[in-house]
């Protein structure tokens, strides 16, 4: 967040010393491709199922921006899940207590950045950047429930009593939606004037599984 007040600063600045830009002159834009690893602390339910467990998430980003000036770009990225963690771990559901085996993986994570970025080195081929913004995302575990009832309810015919089995199985797809704010920041490195390499670590704030992502990508400036 201070990254992005130093750039606005920077860039108000500098637009304040070149005057109005020129009616031709037009914002640059830039996309982006690559890896992302989310390890996110699952502590609420997905659906009726409640797991509790650290995980790791894999997915592929894509990004895409425009600079709206030397130190400030508007940008979006949208991440899909490409593998995710297989669990065999103690769970409920319907606040009934037994175990989760199977995956969680993300489905989507998609959001809207404010990015400011400075700078390292005279020939400004290495960046720093800081970035702010609100992202919504679905994760989901598919796997099997096994629950076991403490107590097995009993019932009576003929006065014989039958214990009705106190455990169930069920397999399924379970979902849920989750969204937050947002902040990271990272350095570009330029090869060349239009390609580039970004790497950073970001923290979503998401409701009840707080999450951070290391994310490596390849621009393109167009």
């Amino acid at each position: 967040m201070a990254g992005v007040w130093l750039a606005a600063q920077f860039s108000a600045s500098a637009l304040a010393q070149e005057g109005s830009p020129s009616p031709d002159q037009k914002w640059s834009a830039y996309l982006e491709a690559g890896p992302t690893v989310l390890l996110t602390e699952l502590e609420g339910e997905i659906d009726d199922l409640l797991v509790e467990d650290n995980t790791s998430l894999h997915a592929l980003s894509v990004r895409g921006g425009v600079d709206v000036s030397q130190y400030l770009s508007i940008e979006a990225d949208l991440a899909l899940g490409t593998s995710g963690e297989n669990l065999n771990e103690s769970a409920s559901i319907n606040g009934i207590g037994g175990s989760f085996a199977g995956e969680v993986e993300l489905k989507y994570l998609t959001g809207l950045y404010l990015k400011g970025h400075v700078p390292l080195t005279k020939s400004e081929r290495v960046e720093a950047f800081a970035r702010v913004g609100y992202v919504v995302s679905e994760i989901q575990a598919n796997g099997t429930v096994t629950a076991v009832l403490d107590e097995p309810p009993t019932i009576t015919i003929f006065d014989v009593p039958f214990t009705i089995p106190g455990s169930y199985t069920k397999t399924g797809t379970y979902s849920a939606e989750r969204s937050g704010p947002v902040v990271g920041g990272g350095v570009e490195l330029d090869f060349s004037d239009k390609f580039y390499l970004r790497g950073e670590a970001t923290y979503y704030g998401l409701e009840n599984a707080p999450t951070v992502g290391l994310t490596a990508t390849v621009g393109y400036r167009f």
